[in-house]
């Protein structure tokens, strides 16, 4: 029993070990996570670096990269010896997740995953920037050769193994026979053609290299000694080795971007030459790929300059020859041409089948009369009733993400036509599977209806948005190009000010609304972009500030973006057109769903500075005649005249103006804008920051002095008796117009309160405060109650000395009757001074 506890203890703690560390976990379950592999080299020895993480190989990133991590990749895979790193896509560029960047290995790790690094997924790279290595076989001995970054695995950069370490050959008095040694040495027949060997690196190793021609060994040549030498990379020596079945006539295709173009280059008497491309034609060319093994000709192309002899020249086919040496020409090495003239041919590519499609006679490799392979033959396709969605069958069975526009195919195809009335709903994978009047060499067109197409490429569509899923064709999931692939953006921060730039780049005119938790249906691929942080004045959705790199995030598809566009703007929107940026331009503004501009009759920095407001820019603007800046408009309508804004207004269509459409302009005076760099923090117009500042700090400066004059005020209650104690006083007036003057000390009796209407009631005396409010009044004399005086001389403020106040050395008090509390009576002010 004790025994089975323990046992049970034991499964527990190690169950929840494992359940605390899923790394180890991991680890544990599935050993091939982090393997590492390399692709695209011409050796199982060198070649792109791919890692194994979560069920999928990625990339790793060149940045930091340097011999150590070579050294442990090489060590990972059981290489021993030095390792080279080779960056920038030198294997080429690798598709999937870049898994890992920023890695730093000490070097004596024994797996790449264990050296340090960012997370898993986490860069700021492309697969432009994928990392490379070449490790050391176990043959690699004293004086080993290897040709490096060619094309082929029979040509490149010619270095060579020096005292354990590859280094490269100069290529001063570098010649054929030198190269041959070379290519005799790497086990190839002989030499094709010197060729440019790039930039090496390390050590020079051999300079001045002078064969006979029968050494064995390049190092058995003469030369100036290891190390000894003057040159840079820049002069590394390069070769193009002959293939093992190379024969007299054989072909090859030189300097293209695949295997299947380039140059055309024919074997003669142990030597590559070019073929001159007068009367070269796709006939001449078809045999030519034939020999090559490839089903046909897909177009002819630059050939570039080549070097050596031009072998062939006025060559003319039949097309049923099995080789290009078989065809009629001028003979070996005569000719009347230059390199500049070289002929060139891309090839169809090995799997061409029935149906198959290739553009011919364009002036890119995008474009061109489209062509149908059937019946083991090339032939046209007909213009009646070709439009965008027939083409864009065609492009993307060629490759290409969309049609870009229809263009003539020319008339200078030949064969047959084999398609005509083709009808595509847009929705086939293959051209030959839309609807379409049959497979006929007959039929009512001639080469001159050919259809043709310009196709969009990978270039053209980086970084370009569409709408996926949506009722119509303003409306859907936010789906964005990049590296080749369409993929989604996440909602996280996703808002109207994102949805505005996404529409303006899809070419509506504005947002109505902005969708999240995948609205329009959940997407698929990469999630290319989240935290989207846009101001809304960006043309692309790939240009707003924040946001993540590219492809990573912290989303599902469940949380893919989406939007509905506006078709038209909303009268009043304002736009800065012709100029340099957004922020300078012609001024033109929305109604009656088109565009206008504005007159500059009376216009001023205030109207440009609503303007500036309205698109989102906040400071002083300036204002011009759009015309003297080369942004005028030659015609279209003139929306408003004779605007003048107050300055605070949100939208100029706000400010007052002559009427929509009422002018005595013409386009000679319409307005153009400058708006300041900065952008306002909300948008719109309105008051600005300093504005604001200004009336917070001016309402409490007011609110201040409003409570200490008034409510301070307040507390200062008349007294019952005035005292007078000190200096002297002024009182009056008299009737007389003449002053008292009343000096400290003197004994003043206390005056009689008579009342000037005993049929009234009984008023309480005025305060000071309440005499202080009037600028004049009527007053008491000596004999009891006077009128005021008929004129209006200047009268002090204080009231007069004979007013029923006692001085303070009488100690007297004066008894005043106050009306009843139920007489109804009415207090009234005292009379007024007239006005002075």
């Amino acid at each position: 029993m004790a025994m089975m506890m323990d046992l049970r203890l034991i499964l527990f703690i190690g169950s929840l070990f494992l359940l605390l560390s899923p790394d180890l976990f991991q680890t544990i379950l599935a050993q091939e996570q982090y393997d590492v592999r390399l692709v695209g080299g011409s050796t199982a020895a060198e070649g792109r670096v791919e890692i194994y993480y979560r069920s999928s190989w990625g990339t790793v990133c060149d940045d930091t990269w340097a011999s150590d991590e070579s050294q442990v990749v090489c060590q990972q895979l059981g290489y021993s010896g030095n390792a080279e790193t080779h960056a920038k896509a030198a294997f080429g560029q690798g598709t999937g997740t870049i898994w890992l960047d920023d890695v730093n290995c000490i070097g004596s790790e024994t797996s790449l995953s264990s050296c340090t690094h960012r997370d898993w997924g986490t860069n700021d790279c492309s697969h432009a920037e994928d990392v490379g290595v070449r490790c050391q076989t176990s043959d690699v001995t004293e004086g080993s050769l290897r040709l490096a970054g060619g094309a082929t695995p029979n040509e490149g950069r010619v270095e060579i193994y020096h005292n354990g370490q590859w280094g490269t050959v100069c290529d001063d008095n570098w010649d054929f026979t030198d190269a041959d040694v070379a290519c005799r040495q790497l086990g190839y027949p002989g030499v094709a053609v010197l060729i440019d060997g790039g930039t090496g690196l390390g050590p020079i190793w051999l300079d001045e290299v002078i064969c006979l021609g029968s050494e064995l060994r390049l190092s058995s040549c003469l030369h100036s000694g290891w190390g000894v030498n003057n040159c840079g990379h820049s002069e590394d020596a390069g070769v193009r080795c002959s293939s093992p079945d190379v024969n007299e006539g054989s072909l090859r295709l030189a300097g293209g971007a695949t295997t299947n173009e380039g140059r055309v280059e024919i074997y003669h008497n142990g030597q590559w030459g070019t073929v001159c491309d007068d009367n070269w034609d796709f006939t001449d060319a078809d045999v030519a790929c034939r020999q090559l093994g490839y089903a046909g000709v897909n177009r002819l192309i630059d050939g570039g300059s080549g070097l050596g002899p031009i072998w062939l020249d006025e060559v003319i086919c039949l097309g049923s020859e099995s080789r290009l040496s078989s065809c009629p020409h001028n003979g070996w090495g005569i000719n009347n041409c230059g390199h500049s003239e070289d002929a060139g041919v891309r090839c169809s590519s090995p799997d061409v089948t029935e149906g198959s499609l290739r553009l011919a006679g364009g002036a890119t490799t995008n474009e061109g009369r489209v062509e149908i392979y059937h019946n083991g033959r090339w032939g046209t396709v007909c213009g009646d009733n070709w439009d965008t969605a027939d083409a864009g069958v065609a492009c993307r069975q060629l490759g290409y993400p969309g049609v870009d526009i229809l263009i003539d195919g020319g008339r200078s195809g030949s064969g047959p036509i084999w398609l005509d009335e083709v009808a595509c709903r847009g929705s086939e994978f293959r051209l030959s599977s839309c609807h379409h009047s049959g497979w006929a060499e007959i039929n009512n067109c001639g080469h001159p209806q050919n259809a043709g197409v310009r196709c969009l490429t990978a270039a053209d569509l980086e970084k370009t948005l569409r709408l996926s899923g949506g009722a119509d064709e303003k409306e859907g999931r936010i789906e964005i190009f990049h590296d080749g692939e369409w993929g989604t953006v996440c909602d996280d921060s996703w808002d109207i000010q994102d949805g505005v730039v996404a529409c303006r780049q899809l070419g509506y005119f504005g947002v109505d609304t902005v969708y999240d938790r995948a609205h329009f249906g959940e997407g698929s691929g990469t999630i290319w972009l989240d935290d989207m942080q846009c101001r809304g004045t960006e043309d692309r959705l790939s240009d707003c500030s924040g946001g993540s790199s590219w492809g990573v995030h912290n989303c599902g598809h469940s949380e893919d973006a989406g939007v509905r566009c506006s078709l038209t703007p909303g009268n009043g929107e304002v736009r800065l057109v012709d100029g340099p940026s957004e922020r300078e331009g012609r001024l033109e503004i929305f109604n009656a769903f088109q565009w206008g501009t504005v007159c500059d009759d009376s216009w001023d920095r205030a109207d440009s500075e609503v303007v500036c407001g309205q698109l989102g820019f906040s400071g002083k603007a300036d204002y011009f005649i759009a015309t003297e800046k080369g942004y005028g408009s030659v015609e279209g309508q003139i929306w408003l005249d004779s605007v003048s804004c107050d300055g605070y207004e949100e939208r100029l269509e706000y400010c007052t103006h002559s009427g929509w459409g009422v002018h005595d302009c013409t386009h000679s005076e319409d307005v153009g804008v400058a708006c300041p760099a900065s952008y306002a923090s909300g948008g719109g117009g309105g008051l600005s920051g300093g504005a604001i500042t200004g009336i917070i700090i001016g309402s409490i400066f007011g609110i201040s002095c409003c409570y200490y004059c008034c409510c301070k005020g307040d507390k200062k209650k008349p007294p019952n008796n005035v005292q007078i104690t000190t200096q002297t006083r002024i009182e009056g007036p008299l009737e007389s117009g003449a002053m008292l003057r009343v000096e400290d000390g003197d004994n003043i009796p206390p005056a009689t309160a008579i009342d000037p209407d005993p049929g009234e009631p009984d008023l309480p005396p005025p305060s000071y405060d309440d005499i202080g409010q009037y600028s004049s009044y009527g007053g008491l004399g000596p004999e009891g109650a006077y009128p005021p005086p008929a004129s209006a001389p200047a009268y002090p403020s204080a009231p007069p000395s004979s007013m029923p106040y006692p001085p303070s050395s009488t100690g007297a008090s004066v008894t005043y009757h106050f009306p009843p509390g139920d007489s109804g009576a009415v207090p009234s002010p005292p009379p007024a001074y007239p006005d002075s």
